[in-house]
């Protein structure tokens, strides 16, 4: 079952909604911030959501103690709500679903540091009510009025694809009309130090691209089984063994038009293996956006929307590269128009396991 995308949201380095995230794809990743974190003598490369987006008071309101973790989730999935129409759901036919790799770990640290400063009886309530996993579904549910089923599934490989998977049984089970599904990453110093220092131990081929700096942000989906007039594509989850299977669903057993390879966030992305993902049947093209919104242990909800913006707009959006800073905006590779139906998003986890989406028109 194909769950169609009636509206998506996002915030991320580059600003907030679809069309900074368009223009991004187009023109290539923001400039990164350097952030000073414990424990290294430089400052590390940092894709970081300005403070500045995060202040929409409409949105927002009533969430003035939220961290940013929840509010980056309630914005995009506040975004999605609105691009989708709203649609005309009863609340209580409307879940949520958020899908994150460590979820709101700075508020958790932060209690866990107030436990040690003050002890039990005197740390924060408010920093272990945001500590908790599900409280940024809580937020959108809360916000946006609805009363359907809400979870958060927490995984350091495949999350999103394991959402997908939820989202299409609650629909194909009518147990609700619609589903926000959002993934959310946020970056904080522990996060960085350690990210800094696996990726200091492992070994590099020599010329190979280094990975894109740790990124942060939400992006949301508003899926259905209704199509509207402003669906962006549809939508299907896609493992290793049912990704060869869905060409039964189509006339011909031919690969798909573009193949999106979603970089692993926590280590060096080596050929060979973004050669194990596309084989046997390698698509004509290959793409990885990671740079344009940076690395996320979630990072295959972002590679998702790009497909759906991708076979919306029918635009092939360039390669995007961590090492083009130094080339002019002329020598830089331009998105072209081109017929797309069909885009893979595939994900190689540390266990070697693929998990991913199929996006078609």
């Amino acid at each position: 079952m194909s769950m169609k995308i009636n509206g998506l949201g996002s915030i991320f380095s580059g600003g907030r909604g679809i069309e900074a995230f368009d223009s991004v794809l187009r023109h290539g990743p923001p400039p990164p911030a350097y952030l000073d974190v414990p424990g290294f003598s430089h400052p590390l490369p940092a894709l970081r959501v300005e403070s500045a987006v995060l202040s929409d008071r409409e949105a927002l309101k009533s969430m003035r103690r939220a961290d940013r973790f929840s509010k980056m989730t309630l914005l995009a999935a506040w975004d999605a709500w609105q691009d989708a129409g709203p649609p005309a759901v009863a609340p209580e036919r409307v879940a949520a679903i958020v899908a994150t790799g460590l979820g709101p770990h700075v508020r958790t640290f932060k209690f866990l540091d107030g436990i040690l400063d003050f002890g039990d009886s005197s740390v924060s309530p408010t920093d272990f009510s945001h500590s908790v996993h599900n409280t940024a579904a809580g937020y959108i549910t809360a916000r946006l009025g609805l009363n359907g089923p809400a979870m958060t599934i927490t995984d350091f490989n495949s999350a999103f694809h394991q959402a997908l998977v939820m989202a299409q049984c609650w629909l194909a089970e009518k147990r609700c009309d619609l589903v926000l599904l959002s993934a959310a990453e946020e970056l904080g110093e522990v996060l960085l130090h350690v990210r800094q220092r696996l990726l200091h131990r492992q070994s590099t081929a020599d010329g190979e691209e280094p990975p894109a700096p740790p990124g942060e942000g939400a992006v949301c989906m508003a899926l259905s089984s209704t199509s509207t007039e402003n669906d962006y594509a549809t939508i299907s989850p896609l493992s290793l063994a049912t990704r060869h299977s869905s060409n039964l669903e189509k006339e011909s057993t031919s690969p798909a038009d573009l193949s999106i390879i979603d970089s692993n966030c926590f280590s060096r992305t080596p050929e060979r293996r973004k050669e194990k993902v596309l084989s046997p049947a390698p698509a004509a093209r290959t793409r990885d956006y990671t740079p344009c919104y940076g690395s996320m242990m979630s990072g295959l909800a972002w590679q998702s929307a790009a497909a759906a913006l991708s076979i919306k707009k029918q635009t092939l959006y360039p390669a995007p590269s961590v090492t083009d800073k130094e080339q002019s905006e002329t020598e830089k590779a331009q998105a072209e128009t081109t017929e797309l139906r069909e885009i893979e998003c595939l994900k190689l986890s540390e266990n070697e396991k693929v998990s991913g989406a199929l996006v078609r028109l």
